[in-house]
């Protein structure tokens, strides 16, 4: 009776809340590692609380129950459109993959699948090990290379090459500030809404669905009767849920989407990855022994990669330590329960997918970079709830095997390539959020010898 009766009082009561500063709250700890605070928060209070920053209150749920949640029920009680809504409308669009929920979602997603899956990036590996290895052999033995910006850059070539054949390097820093300005003032609301209107971010907008408009327009005049078919191929042949092509605004997003979707996911991850193998010379030297047996193709090919055990279980562990979604953002459009509290409905909700990747219970020793915990017998990751560093549901990241593909692709080939350390050689790793998790600009690699 009693513990019936504590039920009743839980369900009825708040979740505990993070203690934070006058007026700001907690919005500061956000901002500076928000992974850290939520694992904090899931320590000190467990798997429901809440927290304020600035003016608004957030529920976080937390823990491998969370995860599960969301993977099983989740999609039915929390949405993605109250959050992204904004992204999908600034793009002058409803019909926006990440901004669409339930039924619609999932036609889109099914209509997009084939141009984000792995082949599509595995049968151009001869021009993206070509563009690599010109990039890195243009490098000076002794040159100082800024990391992450480096390869932000080259994954938005090698993305823009394998699902739209469109080279998107002099739009780059229109698509950095695009997405930067858009994520932060529409989504986040780090930023305030009035940077939409600033004429820096005007303009890079209108430049960056300028290049949209060409690619279409390309694949329109070229159709891909003589070559292998692309994402934007199946756009143009694309439906809504009611059967009736994608609208040209829709075509539009849809087209931007992949152009953005690396260069704060896949790029900010192999520059975590680089820098963990730099710091690490003994992972580094099987990493490389695995790449060296390779060597006699020109480039790794994907049977290659998957032969690759030392650089698989880097490329995992990194996206373990270093999740850039870390988090899955949601607004509930229903009241549910959830650990034995109540969720109200037209909540703001954050699922920290990435706290189990912190939990010793899961992961022994989880601040150390332990590559072998992917290995059989210990294969860590395998439990069910404990590591999604692509995210949860039904909107877990449509491209996760293309960038996991892409990742160690371009890290072999570098590593192939040329000498690399770090510079200066005491370099500790500090993590800025701008929006998602990625080294800071002082992540800094040496060439220090072309192979």
């Amino acid at each position: 009776m009693r513990t019936r009766q504590a039920v009743e009082i839980k369900r009825n009561a708040e979740p505990p809340q993070m203690s934070g500063l006058p007026v700001l709250g907690s919005a500061l700890d956000l901002m500076r590692d928000p992974l850290a605070f939520f694992v904090r928060g899931y320590h000190e209070l467990g798997s429901v609380y809440r927290v304020r920053a600035a003016n608004r209150d957030l529920y976080v749920l937390a823990g491998r129950q969370a995860n599960l949640f969301m993977t099983q029920k989740g999609d039915g009680v929390l949405h993605s459109h109250e959050l992204f809504g904004d992204f999908a409308r600034e793009l002058e669009t409803e019909i926006f993959l990440v901004a669409l929920d339930g039924a619609e979602h999932r036609h889109l997603r099914g209509e997009m699948r084939d141009g984000y899956a792995r082949e599509a990036y595995t049968r151009y590996l001869p021009e993206m090990s070509a563009l690599i290895q010109t990039t890195a052999r243009a490098w000076r033995v002794g040159e100082t290379i800024p990391v992450t910006r480096m390869l932000q850059r080259l994954i938005s070539r090698q993305l823009g090459y394998a699902v739209a054949k469109l080279d998107p390097a002099p739009y780059f820093d229109d698509l950095t500030l695009f997405l930067n300005t858009i994520m932060n003032a529409a989504v986040l609301k780090t930023w305030p809404r009035v940077m939409l209107k600033d004429p820096r971010y005007t303009r890079a907008k209108s430049r960056v669905m300028n290049m949209a408009r060409e690619i279409l327009r390309q694949h329109r005049a070229a159709p891909d009767a003589a070559r292998a078919p692309d994402l934007i191929d199946d756009l143009l042949r694309a439906t809504t849920l009611d059967g009736q092509p994608l609208s040209e605004a829709a075509l539009i997003a849809a087209t931007v989407g992949p152009m953005i979707a690396g260069i704060d996911t896949a790029a900010n991850t192999l520059s975590f990855l680089l820098y963990s193998l730099l710091k690490n010379p003994d992972t580094l030297a099987r990493v490389r022994a695995d790449v060296d047996r390779a060597s006699a193709n020109e480039y790794p090919t994907y049977a290659d990669l998957k032969e690759m055990r030392a650089l698989h279980g880097a490329t995992l562990e990194t996206l373990r330590m270093y999740p850039v979604a870390f988090a899955v953002p949601r607004a509930s459009v229903a009241a549910f329960e959830f650990d034995g509290y109540t969720i109200p409905n037209q909540q703001e909700v954050f699922v920290a997918s990435g706290v189990t990747h912190y939990l010793p219970e899961f992961f022994p020793e989880p601040y150390k970079f332990d590559p072998e915990r992917y290995d059989a017998p210990r294969q860590e990751h395998r439990k069910a709830g404990v590591f999604a560093p692509y995210g949860l549901g039904a909107h877990t990241c449509l491209g996760a095997g293309m960038a996991e593909v892409l990742i160690m692709f371009t890290a072999a080939m570098l590593l192939r390539t040329v000498d690399l350390e770090l510079d200066p050689p005491d370099y500790v790793l500090n993590v800025r959020n701008l929006p998602l998790p990625r080294p800071d600009n002082r992540f800094r690699m040496r060439v220090a010898a072309q192979r």
